[in-house]
């Protein structure tokens, strides 16, 4: 009977371990999804819009890779017009 109490313990210890875990991915994904607000709200949008239109996930995909290079000519344009790294991270808040 010891033993079978020895298991019990032990798969519940487990349990909690993967709750606490799985609690602790939620919190994560949620502080980076609030961080990178901007950015999630634009991606939500898209998502929805694409839903609406049904859109494929891979067509949304294409769209999202060609307007890439847009963002690297933004990036690229305002690390050449700001002089610092931090005036570079705050580009973006202020545009």
């Amino acid at each position: 009977m010891n033993i079978f109490w020895a298991y019990l313990r032990f798969r519940a210890l487990l349990w909690a371990l993967r709750v606490t875990g799985r609690l602790l991915l939620g919190a994560t994904v949620l502080v980076v999804l609030a961080v990178a607000a901007p950015a999630t709200l634009v991606a939500a949008v898209g998502v929805a819009g694409a839903w609406l239109r049904g859109w494929p996930p891979a067509r949304l995909w294409r769209a999202a890779l060609w307007a890439l290079p847009m963002t690297a000519v933004y990036l690229a344009g305002r690390a050449m017009q700001s002089g610092t790294w931090r005036a570079l991270a705050r580009a973006p808040v202020h545009d």
